[in-house]
This record gives C-alpha cells, structure tokens and sequence, in this order.
C-alpha cells in the first residue's frame, strides 16, 4: 500500500469502544512518533476502517511523547512533562500514558478528516465509524 511505502506500518487492531464509536485500524510511522516534531502534513498515525472495498482512510492522529528521550526513563513524572503541542488551533489531548507496551507518555490530537464525526473533527472516537 502507499502508507507502507511511506513508512506506515499497520497496528492490524481496530480500536473501538462500543459507547464512544471507533479510530480505526492505525497505521504508525515510527521515524515520526520518535521524534518531539509535529508537522500537519506528516501525521504520525494514518487512520483506517475495514471496508467491503479493502481500507479507507477516514483520518490522522498526531503524536508527540509527552517528554524527551530517552521515554523509558523511570524518573519521568508529569511534572516535567513538555507542555502540549497545538495544532490547526487546537491543543492536543493528553498528556496519557502509552496504550501499548513501549509507547510513551504522550498527546495527540485527531482529525477525521474523510469521514464526518458527529463529536467534532478533532475528537478522538467517531461514531459514525461504529
């Protein structure tokens, strides 16, 4: 696929919360997530659904780790977490800690870009995806 070839690599997992909606299958760039950089045409995540046609992309997830390298220190507490990055005027959600073994105290933020979310474009669940 053209995300695989521009370093996306998929997390396989639909994430979905039966009261919430979904985000969809993530595709990571892990170059992006590994760095404290947010640029808005390079997000770190690209979003997925499964559909009868094969994937859809429905919208991104912008990534930053909530402190610096290395991000598996011990000594990391939230207060000396980075503040929240913005983007597109919205300050990003967080700081949480990783959803999966590896991933860092962190923010993001998503868009729904291809696909209309009823909670708003930056939140982070969908319903329409449900």
């Amino acid at each position: 696929s053209h995300a695989e070839q521009s370093g996306y690599v998929s997390t396989v997992e639909c994430v979905e919360d039966p009261q919430l909606g979904a985000m969809g299958i993530h595709y990571i760039n892990n170059a992006l997530t590994s760095d404290l950089e947010i640029h808005s045409e390079m997000p770190e995540f690209l979003l997925y659904i499964p559909t009868e046609n094969g994937l859809k992309l429905v919208g991104v997830e912008y990534f930053m780790a909530a402190n610096v390298p290395p991000f598996t220190d011990p000594n990391v507490t939230p207060s000396t977490f980075l503040p929240a990055p913005e983007l597109f005027g919205q300050t990003f959600d967080g700081p949480m800690p990783g959803h999966f073994e590896g991933q860092p105290w962190h923010y993001d933020l998503h868009v729904w870009l291809w696909e209309e979310n009823p909670s708003g474009i930056f939140a982070p669940f969908n319903q329409n995806l449900n």
